[in-house]
């Protein structure tokens, strides 16, 4: 588990949904499992927000590790 007071760090929210995009198949699969609508997910994909949260971080860590 990461420790929010020294790794959380929204910029890693592209790479971290890409990943799980690859496991989920599809962008909107993934907002289905993981709870987090698609519009959303799709501006931290693209840089269009900032505002990836810490739980966010950890859910989507979680589900690329295996834990979906």
């Amino acid at each position: 588990m990461i420790d929010a007071r020294t790794q959380h760090d929204p910029a890693k929210a592209p790479g971290l949904i890409d990943a799980a995009v690859t496991k989920a198949g599809t962008l909107k699969e993934l907002s289905e499992r993981i709870g987090v609508s698609r519009q959303h997910l799709r501006k931290l994909r693209i840089g269009e927000s900032t505002n990836m949260s810490y739980l966010l971080q950890v859910a989507l860590e979680s589900f690329t590790e295996g834990g979906d």
